[in-house]
């Protein structure tokens, strides 16, 4: 969805984007090096970024928690409480770890979402966290299906382009695509697109 959004800015404004997959982790300190100027699709606020000089754009979607875990033991995990003593899986860096800081469960640190439900596959963690329509594709895609979603943490999230602090300009001109009607329908209906894929 971010890159699709990312793809119309660029066409509007006139520029060639570069997309960069990588880690999380990875992607903030090339986005503070200057060797890139956009980290997409990221969760804000996150208290990862706190007196990093960073600043978001407008939000432009939501990002909604949940607690995936393979078939046979979705019926151990109903809501937070459930977590408490057990191995929680999380993307290094991510916004979702702020989601379990009083849940009394220890954290599984991965440097991304692939690993975290790697890491339930293989026991090294008992569930993962992720957002729910990025844990349903990669349970899908990668693990035939084997992980479900349990519960929603309850929590949300703004969804955001991250930038350094001195790339005011490109923010505000990202901004200003983010509150264009044309965007918000996109969004929309990628959104609707990928709900309708998980049924």
């Amino acid at each position: 969805i971010s890159i699709e959004v990312a793809r119309r800015f660029a066409s509007l404004e006139g520029m060639a984007p570069e997309f960069r997959p990588g880690q999380f982790s990875d992607a903030l300190e090339e986005l503070l090096a200057g060797t890139i100027r956009i980290v997409a699709n990221v969760g804000w606020p996150n208290a990862f970024f706190d007196n990093k000089p960073v600043i978001p754009t407008v939000p432009f979607a939501s990002f909604r928690p949940a607690i995936f875990a393979q078939t046979a033991r979705m019926h151990e995990f109903k809501s937070m409480h459930d977590l408490s003593g057990k191995r929680v899986a999380a993307q290094k860096g991510s916004y979702v770890i702020d989601c379990l800081k009083s849940a009394g469960c220890e954290v599984v640190v991965t440097d991304n979402d692939l690993e975290a439900f790697s890491a339930v596959i293989w026991h090294r963690a008992d569930c993962a966290i992720t957002e729910r329509l990025v844990g349903a594709y990669l349970s899908r895609q990668y693990f035939s299906a084997t992980l479900g979603l349990c519960f929603e943490t309850g929590d949300q999230l703004q969804v955001v382009f991250l930038l350094r602090s001195d790339d005011t300009a490109l923010r505000d001109a990202l901004n200003r695509q983010f509150k264009d009607p044309e965007t918000a329908s996109l969004v929309e209906r990628l959104i609707a697109s990928h709900r309708s894929n998980q049924r």
